[in-house]
């Protein structure tokens, strides 16, 4: 046992020694209160502990009312998710069956308006005569084939007819009566077929006659319409020479109005002048015979004074007006001049717009031109191995073909085949390609609740 140490100078006879039962009453007076408050925190911790232990219990129980009711609102919150997804799987393959059918439609309308070109429309229209002349070859063999089927079963009745005048001579006479009766018949269908083939080379020849003169026909129609090109353009040459040489005639009537207004007011001056003077003469002739000598001489100085005056004043004017006159028909001039400049530039922008435009109409109808010469160069090795009558074909083919001219010819043409037409639902960079095959889902969008 430790002992117990004391602080030095306690005395031992005041201290008061407890049992440790007593000292143990007075501790748990003490800490009673203390005891059962943490007693009833604890009782309601374990009583808490135990509640969320039984929640957790019955959580996933199923035969509970909650746990049903919670079963029914997840299958209910799946299903229609699985709804949801199918009607946007249904929405997707609808706007992709949309969207393909809007390219076949557009393919469609491309192929059709590129039928319809007149190129492409004659070179079909001499794809159908070449079909018919292959058709006619064909009915031709057929016709060889089954008269040579045909002789060939005249010499099996011959055959079977020399047997019978050998087994029975009476039936020999009905026989031949028949024979001659075929015979005769076989004669006539000749000559039907000779006449047939006869009016067939006819018509032959009518058809290439009127293609002849067709084509001659076509050619002098062309000749005409260049020679009414030529008559337009000289027509409107002369129409602008006229028109330009009206407008210098114009500066030019002008430019004398304003020279003849000028003309009159410097004779209106002079009269002016000269009347002025006049009257000087006049009032110093009156001084003269009025006045003294002194005074006439002072007078006259006066007068002198004044006139010299009046001249100066009156060339001052006058070259300030001959310079206002310069100077506004130096603006004129300038103004005149540059209205030609612009009409000029103008004529020239206008040239250079107009060959811009012909060169652009030249590169379309060089890359239409490329694109037909493949689509009937495909046709024709396609007829080529059904057919020998490939003259129609060739004919379109070369018929009609358009002549480019200027130094940009083979450029245009490089480029054309660098950049063949492509369908409209190919673009040239990703962004056209995205706004080209963008889908629309802003139905679904709305539908589903969704404001992005």
């Amino acid at each position: 046992m430790e002992g117990i140490f004391l602080p030095v100078g306690v005395d031992l006879h005041q201290i008061t020694i407890l049992p440790k039962a007593e000292w143990q009453r007075i501790q748990d007076s003490l800490t009673a209160r203390a005891r059962e408050t943490a007693q009833i925190l604890a009782e309601k911790k374990a009583r808490k502990d135990l509640h969320l232990k039984s929640q957790a219990l019955v959580k996933n129980w199923t035969h509970t009312i909650a746990g049903m009711s919670q079963q029914k609102l997840k299958g209910k919150k799946v299903r229609q998710q699985r709804e949801e997804e199918e009607k946007r799987k249904v929405d997707l393959e609808e706007a992709k069956y949309q969207a393909q059918k809007r390219k076949e439609k557009i393919e469609e309308a491309k192929l059709q308006q590129y039928y319809e070109n007149d190129r492409v429309k004659s070179f079909h229209r001499a794809l159908l005569y070449s079909e018919v002349l292959k058709e006619r070859d064909a009915q031709i063999e057929f016709k060889k084939q089954h008269k040579n089927l045909y002789k060939s079963r005249n010499e099996a009745i011959e055959r079977d007819r020399l047997k019978a005048i050998q087994l029975q001579e009476e039936k020999d006479k009905i026989q031949h009566m028949k024979r001659l009766q075929t015979a005769n018949d076989q004669l006539a269908y000749v000559a039907d077929q000779v006449t047939l083939k006869a009016i067939e080379k006819q018509k032959q020849e009518e058809e290439d006659e009127r293609i002849r003169i067709h084509f001659k026909a076509k050619q002098a129609m062309d000749k005409l319409m260049e020679e009414q090109r030529e008559r337009i353009t000289s027509r409107l040459l002369a129409r602008m020479k006229k028109k330009m040489g009206d407008e210098d005639e114009r500066i030019a009537r002008e430019i004398a109005e304003k020279e003849e207004e000028q003309a009159k007011e410097e004779q209106a001056k002079e009269e002016k002048l000269q009347a002025d003077l006049k009257s000087i003469a006049e009032h110093r002739a009156n001084v003269v015979r009025k006045n003294p000598e002194k005074e006439e001489r002072l007078e006259g100085q006066k007068l002198l004074i004044g006139l010299m005056e009046a001249d100066r004043i009156y060339q001052e004017l006058e070259k300030d007006k001959i310079h206002r006159n310069y100077c506004a028909n130096l603006k004129l001039q300038e103004a005149h001049v540059a209205q030609i400049a612009e009409k000029i530039a103008r004529g020239e922008n206008e040239k250079q717009e107009e060959a811009e435009y012909v060169r652009q109409k030249e590169v379309i109808a060089l890359c239409r031109e490329q694109e037909f010469q493949k689509y009937a160069k495909k046709i024709i090795d396609e007829q080529s191995k059904t057919t020998q009558n490939l003259y129609p074909l060739l004919k379109g083919l070369h018929e009609g073909i358009p002549t480019f001219s200027g130094p940009a010819y083979n450029e245009d043409q490089h480029r054309c085949e660098k950049q063949p037409i492509q369908p409209p639902y190919i673009g040239e960079t990703a962004q056209e390609m995205k706004l080209l095959n963008e889908q629309k889902y802003d139905h679904t969008k709305a539908r589903l609740g969704f404001t992005w």
